[in-house]
């Protein structure tokens, strides 16, 4: 992310550092080749992805491949727990990567990144507080929201643990702020658009995941204030929602890959 930060980066720069570790060239290759990218024949090395992805893109399928391995089951976490958590990471990177899309004004691989890791808090919650994780998903029948109910029981919700987390990762600051208040993007106070982004990708996600209904069974809204925030008002929630699963059909391989 570093390296992809510098304007005059090319291609080749990437590749010399992504290849040194076997797995994720492998993981990149296969993303690459998914029926998602539909590239007429098969890419065969990290040269080629980078010359037809560019410098941006191919961050993002090292993201993907990298984030991988934390969302793996482990302690006990179930296997679909697990899984569930993976899943709805990429869909919430390529909703958000194209909810900037639609806006104009986000920039799309930035706001890919922060839909990938903004439930990553989640991820340490079920690893080292597996019976905490497990009580905060029992109690979410109480008509609570997921973060009134962490905070309750931890005094910290899931999106200030993720930020937290990507502190420790030297993230920059859009992104911690972006991570920390996806759930209030009105709070963000140096990247209120990435927030906003990461919100209605991931209320949109959730709805679809759950047949329109959130965790408790509440229905998952975008509310207006947020798409005004973000200048998405006149699009309306329906058609975002809309677009956004056509997107989300079109990339079933990748996102359960």
């Amino acid at each position: 992310m570093q390296l992809a930060g510098n304007e005059t980066v090319v291609p080749t720069e990437l590749v010399s550092v992504i290849q040194s570790d076997v797995a994720i060239t492998a993981k990149v290759l296969r993303i690459c080749n998914s029926a998602y990218y539909g590239f007429a024949r098969q890419v065969t090395s990290l040269d080629e992805a980078g010359n037809r992805l560019g410098v941006n893109t191919l961050v993002n399928l090292v993201l993907t491949a990298c984030s991988g391995s934390y969302f793996k089951s482990f302690g006990k976490t179930s296997q679909a727990r697990a899984k569930e958590l993976r899943e709805r990471s990429v869909s919430n990177a390529l909703s958000a990567s194209l909810l900037a899309g639609i806006q104009g004004d986000i920039d799309k691989n930035a706001a890919y990144t922060v839909g990938l890791l903004q439930d990553i808090g989640e991820v340490v919650l079920e690893r080292f507080l597996p019976a905490e994780a497990k009580e905060i998903q029992l109690q979410l029948s109480n008509g609570l929201s997921q973060t009134e109910v962490e905070a309750n029981l931890l005094g910290e919700d899931h999106a200030h643990i993720g930020a937290r987390l990507a502190e420790q990762w030297d993230f920059p600051d859009s992104l911690v702020d972006a991570i920390r208040f996806h759930h209030a993007p009105s709070s963000a106070s140096v990247a209120p658009g990435l927030a906003c982004a990461a919100n209605i990708a991931d209320s949109i996600t959730m709805a679809m995941a759950h047949g329109g209904q959130g965790d408790g069974g509440s229905v998952v809204e975008i509310t207006d204030e947020i798409l005004k925030l973000v200048g998405l008002e006149a699009i309306g929630s329906q058609s975002l929602e809309s677009q956004i699963h056509a997107e989300l059909e079109r990339a079933r391989e990748l996102i359960g890959g």
